[in-house]
């Protein structure tokens, strides 16, 4: 599944994203909207029935997405995120001032053992 974005109009204000579940046509309509030579409109369709009339010289960006590679590059970002949370909790854990602080505390107030927190 590919998704593209379209960034058009005055002040840049219209965002519009289109999906096609093939590459090719994807990267078909990218290039036909990028192509500034054209004083036509472009007339595209995407997968899902949105269909897009707009002049060339009015697009000001187009992202073409793969939504599976991105998918993916979510997924790792997550597990990064959880690697630092874990670094983090293991330097605390080991850091002398946090530990007094800790300890200062005294007991917590709810105790998991007495089944009310």
């Amino acid at each position: 599944m590919h998704s593209l974005t379209i960034v058009f109009g005055q002040n840049h204000s219209v965002v519009w994203t289109m999906m096609f579940s093939d590459a090719e046509r994807a990267e078909k309509a990218r290039g036909d909207f990028m192509d500034s030579t054209s004083i036509y409109p472009v007339d595209i369709t995407d997968d899902f029935g949105q269909r897009v009339n707009l002049l060339t010289k009015d697009v000001i960006a187009v992202m073409l997405e793969d939504l599976s590679l991105s998918k993916l590059a979510h997924v790792e970002r997550a597990i990064h995120h959880a690697h630092i949370q874990s670094d983090a909790q293991q330097r605390a854990e080991s850091d002398p001032k946090l530990r007094i602080a800790r300890s200062m505390q005294g007991p917590s107030m709810f105790s998991p053992m007495n089944g009310r927190m």
